[in-house]
């Protein structure tokens, strides 16, 4: 069944999107898998406009901040911790200190 519509992310990580998702590729997850964890970084980002955070404010302490906000919404132990991912992609991007230009790829 094909899906009718793409999700987007919006707010601070909104521009790492498109990255991410190619990110994932080449990590070896199927396209459908993609569409599926974009909702880590959707969630990450909303969370992160909420706490007027910028994405350098993302410490250990301030995921651990996330995912107890998670747990007490009513999320499940697993999506609660979904940043692993995101977090991971993050890591590894700035290290290779890509700059948005409004370019669609890394």
């Amino acid at each position: 069944m094909e899906r009718s519509s793409v999700l987007r992310v919006s707010g601070p990580l909104a521009s790492w999107e498109e990255a991410y998702r190619l990110w994932l590729v080449a990590q070896g997850y199927s396209p459908f898998t993609v569409s599926d964890l974009v909702w880590q970084l959707v969630g990450l980002s909303r969370w992160v406009e909420r706490e007027r955070l910028v994405v350098s404010e993302l410490t250990p302490e301030r995921v651990e901040q996330f995912e107890s906000a998670r747990l007490a919404a009513g999320w499940s132990m697993r999506w609660a911790r979904c940043t692993r991912l995101p977090l991971r992609f993050l890591r590894e991007i700035a290290d290779l200190s890509v700059v948005h230009s409004g370019a669609s790829s890394p």
